[in-house]
Parts: structure tokens; sequence; C-alpha cells
């Protein structure tokens, strides 16, 4: 109905012939006279331990990881664009947010479920090549910022390296833990070597789009700390609060960017609603400028009672402190939002953390030294 009323209009002259709309138009006409259905031509060969898998569309890299790490080989690489042209291959949650790579046309017109139909069929051809027993994977070795966190005792420790959604898991004892929202863009390049030697050379993060992550709260009681590493995205002008790093609960803590209602561009704590009342940083955490050092940051979240003080980048001296009565009983956060999807974060977050107990200002530095590959001293990579 859609391009009927486009092409009506550009047979009135309301709307230009060759336009962005038009073309796609007469495109979803032809379209709906074509087959329902299309056959792709998939392959997977095989040199010894190493296999190749040809796709013919033009595939994402996170659709190769995916193949790679469902294979039972110990090498296998995608090739795209092999033995025909079928169009784009994007995965659903790319579907979801949309893009020039999601427009149907004749050249490009798979259904939305495609790419995890193409990786299903693919696995069984790999499989019918292998000769039955994995070859076994070396585990990812534990970061040195991974170990001190884990050293430290938390509650729950999020990587945020999965190449699928929608469940996390808990690196503390290796369970599902917490729910990634609809859409959310996986394995991006995350904060790594050789800004932040302590993450590692290759730390893939989720990339937020306005859906918060969530998960089940841990009893803390009177004293907790959450600390995670963020990537803003969104410009520190563009709304009243630029974006959510951290919520628990209706009425409980929350910790943003603030916005062009207050503070744009520092952070913000406020608890519940009330951002009247919000107190701000000092530090600028503006929108991310291609530079590791300059566009990742750390930041800690520490509860004592009702004392509030939030970290960033490893200094011991507080960003900003408040003193706000303790929330009621919380058994739920987020990361990235909040429970009503206010102001949900634009951009990357990192290795979030949970402790049921406040951590001291020299925990929280020595985690982000570990990051920054110094064991002991001041602050690197700064």
């Amino acid at each position: 109905e859609w391009a009927k009323r486009v092409l009506a209009d550009v047979a009135a002259g309301r709307e230009k012939p060759d336009s962005q709309s038009s073309v796609y138009a007469r495109e979803q006409m032809i379209l709906a006279g074509m087959p329902p259905t299309r056959m792709l031509k998939l392959q997977a060969l095989r040199i010894g331990t190493l296999a190749m898998v040809g796709i013919p569309c033009e595939v994402f890299a996170i659709t190769g990881l995916r193949i790679a790490a469902q294979s039972p080989f110990a090498h296998t690489f995608t090739v795209m664009l092999a033995n025909g042209y079928d169009g784009y291959l994007p995965p659903p949650e790319q579907m979801a947010m949309g893009g020039y790579t999601t427009w149907l046309a004749r050249s490009s017109c798979l259904e939305a479920e495609a790419e995890p139909a193409i990786i299903a069929t693919v696995r069984r051809l790999l499989e019918g090549l292998h000769d039955g027993k994995r070859c076994p994977r070396q585990p990812e070795p534990i970061t040195p910022y991974a170990a001190a966190v884990l050293a430290s005792r938390p509650s729950v420790f999020w990587r945020m390296d999965e190449l699928n959604g929608p469940c996390a898991v808990n690196a503390v004892d290796g369970a599902r833990l917490g729910t990634f929202g609809h859409p959310t863009a996986y394995a991006m390049p995350g904060a790594q070597a050789p800004a932040f030697p302590g993450l590692g050379r290759e730390n893939r993060v989720p990339h937020f789009v306005g859906v918060p992550f969530a998960a089940p709260l841990p009893d803390l009681g009177r004293a907790y700390t959450v600390e995670l590493w963020f990537y803003n995205c969104m410009p520190t002008d563009a709304r009243p609060v630029t974006g959510y790093l951290f919520a628990c609960g209706a009425a409980g803590d929350r910790l943003a960017i603030g916005g062009t209602a207050r503070s744009p561009g520092r952070l913000v704590f406020h608890a519940g609603e009330d951002l009247a009342g919000a107190v701000a940083g000092h530090t600028e955490v503006p929108l991310r400028n291609w530079v590791a050092a300059e566009s990742w940051h750390h930041v800690a979240l520490v509860r004592d009672g009702e004392r509030v003080s939030v970290y960033l980048d490893g200094r011991t001296e507080p960003e900003l402190t408040a003193v706000t009565a303790m929330p009621a009983r919380v058994e739920q956060m987020w990361i990235g939002g909040t429970a009503e999807g206010e102001a949900g974060f634009e951009g990357r977050c990192d290795e979030v953390a949970v402790y049921a107990r406040a951590l001291t200002a020299e925990d929280v530095a020595a985690h982000y030294r570990a990051a920054c590959g110094s064991a002991s001293g001041g602050i690197a990579g700064r």
C-alpha cells in the first residue's frame, strides 16, 4: 500500500521519479510479483583442520564470528559473495535497527531471520565434513583487568563479550544471568590494547541503541558497588539526559551522563526520578572521538549507607559525592537505561561488576590500573 501511494504521487507529479522513495516503491511492486522464496547456494570446504564457508551474500563480520564459534574445526573462515549474489545478510538485530542493508529490493530481499537459518545450515555442512571429534579450542585467557575484578569477589560480573543475545553469562559462576534488550549490536570493538592492554587485544562488547540490559539484582544490603566501562555515542546537547548508565528499581539509584536539562557531558547521580535534585561531577565525558584512550571511561558507583561516591577513570578523589536515603529494597537493575525506558544509552558498555559491599577508592583505582597495564603507581594511559 505504501508503494502504491508513492507511485501514485510520482504519476501525479508530487514525487520525483528518481527519488529514493520512488525507486524503492517500484522495487516493492516488482517483489510482490516474484516467488516468495529464493534458493541460495551454501558451500563448505575442508582442508585438513581448516574449513572454508561460502555464502552468496554480503555478510556481516558478526556472522563470520558466529559461524567460527560453532564450527567443529580448529580454523574456519567465511567467504562472502561466493557462487552468486543474493544481497545483504543482516543479522536479526540489524534488521530491527534498520539502515540501507535492510531495505528490500530485487537484489536484496532475504527474510529477517535469514542469517540464523543460514548459520544453522552451514553448521550442518561443517559437521558433515568433520570426523566427529571437535577440535579442542583453547579457552579465552583471563585478562589482567578481569583477574583483578574477580579477585575482588564480585557478586556478579558480566564480561559482556557475547556473540548472541538475549542472555548474558555471569563470569563468577558461569551461569546465565541477565538479558540484553532488542535490538543490541553484539561483539563490537571494545576498550582494548594498545590503549588498555589489561583488557586484551580483541575485547568485544555490546553496542546499546537505547534499549537497556536488565538483570535481577542480588540482595546487596546497605552497601554496594557497581563498576563498568562506557563509550558514549550520543551528543551531549541532544536531549535532557544524554543517557543512563545504571539504574536500580523504580525509585532507586541512577547514574547518567547529563544533557540539556542538567550538566551536559558530566556524570550525574540522582535517586528515583528526581533529576532536579541530581548531583553532578566536574569532568566532561563528551561524545566519543575515535581515540580509545579518550573515548572509553571507567566508572564506579559506591554506596555505603546513605553516602554515595562516584569514581571516574581510576582517580582516588570522587568525581561526585551525595548523601541520600537508602532506597527501598530493589530486585532489578538496568545497564544502559531505566525501568521506564527513559534516555536509553546510545553507546557501548563493558565489564559490568556488582559487589555486595562498598569498594574503597584504592580498590577502584587498582582495577583501572590493571586495565592500563600498571600494577601500581599513578594513572596510566592518560
